[in-house]
């Protein structure tokens, strides 16, 4: 670990020299050199990528907002309709078929169907009406 803190050093301290060295150079000799044109471009293209990157941001969060506030709410009612309805459209073709069946298709019409079966309610009525006295009977015995 000491000897990679040394060597970093040493390599931070060699790129200011050479810094120094060049800059004292283009002074002398009123010309850029090769290395300070390198850092120059380099400096000008991480601004350009800045700037940029700072556009991409701005532009995905104004998307992502419309999207969680405006669009998804609108495609989830969408969904929500469209499932909705195609519950209702099956239900109903459901109690469609129910309606149409065996049991309703006897040799007489519907009103038979449902005389019969105002018959049995009273009938089980009936029962229900025994089965309650015979049960007030035993709670009088006792």
């Amino acid at each position: 670990m000491l000897m990679t803190l040394e060597i970093i050093f040493l390599a931070s301290g060699a790129g200011l020299v050479v810094l120094l060295l060049t800059k004292m150079r283009q002074l002398s000799s009123k010309k850029d050199p090769l290395l300070l044109r390198v850092i120059s471009l380099g400096d000008a293209r991480m601004r350009d990528l800045s700037h940029q990157g700072a556009h991409f941001y701005a532009d995905s969060k104004e998307d992502l907002e419309f999207f969680w506030k405006k669009s998804l709410p609108l495609h989830a009612k969408n969904t929500w309709n469209k499932v909705s309805q195609l519950a209702r459209e099956k239900s109903q073709i459901l109690v469609n078929d129910l309606r149409n069946t065996k049991l309703l298709k006897k040799d007489g019409d519907i009103s038979e169907f449902f005389k019969a079966m105002s018959e049995q309610e009273i009938e089980i009525e009936a029962a229900e009406k025994d089965l309650e006295d015979s049960q007030k009977e035993d709670n009088t015995v006792e």
